[in-house]
Formats: C-alpha cells, sequence, structure tokens
C-alpha cells in the first residue's frame, strides 16, 4: 500500500490510502472492531506505543511501516496530550474525510 502513494506519506495520504481502499468496501462498524481488538479496557482510545508495535513490528516484514513512516501517518490524528489516539475519530477520518471545527 505505502508503494502506492503519490508522495510523501503522512496523514493526509494515509487517509487517501485507506480511502481508496475500505471506500465501499468495509463499514465503519468492521474497522472500529477491528481497533478494538487493540483496547482490551474499551476505552475508546489506541496508546501510540500500542498502535506503533502493531504497524511497526508485527506482521509480515515487507508490509510494515518504518519509524519514519508511522510518525508521518500520525501528524494530525486525534492524539491526546498522553498519546492515546481516539480510534472513533480516526475511522470517521478515514471513512468521511477530515472535518474541520467549527
Amino acid at each position: 500500500m505505502v508503494e502506492e502513494a503519490q508522495g510523501p506519506i503522512n496523514f493526509t495520504m494515509l487517509l487517501t490510502l485507506f480511502g481508496d481502499r475500505l471506500n465501499g468496501t468495509d463499514e465503519e462498524s468492521h474497522i472500529m472492531n477491528a481497533f478494538k481488538l487493540f483496547d482490551g479496557e474499551a476505552k475508546g482510545t489506541i496508546h501510540r506505543d500500542m498502535l506503533r508495535e502493531v504497524l511497526v513490528h508485527q506482521g509480515k516484514p515487507d508490509e510494515r511501516l518504518t519509524d519514519q513512516e508511522f510518525n508521518q501517518v500520525l501528524e494530525g490524528a486525534p492524539m491526546d496530550n498522553k498519546g492515546n489516539m481516539d480510534y472513533g475519530a480516526f475511522t470517521r477520518i478515514i471513512k468521511r474525510g477530515k472535518q474541520d471545527d467549527e
């Protein structure tokens, strides 16, 4: 998937890539259920370190993100000051695009 990017991998590019893959295929509930697998306390968040472990260190070696790619992906992600990503908001961004706060 990373090779399909038309430029540097940043949060916007990740959303575009995810959107291309997920638009019309997976419902938000399916994506949310996937994130919930990593949320043992059902808080609605995943800590940055847990996400890094999954995306950088687990899975097939040729599908893992580098540290640089991981950091680029999280630029602009809905993250609190403790490093917890709101995966509900992230899922909405993936499926619907980033909404401006008004």
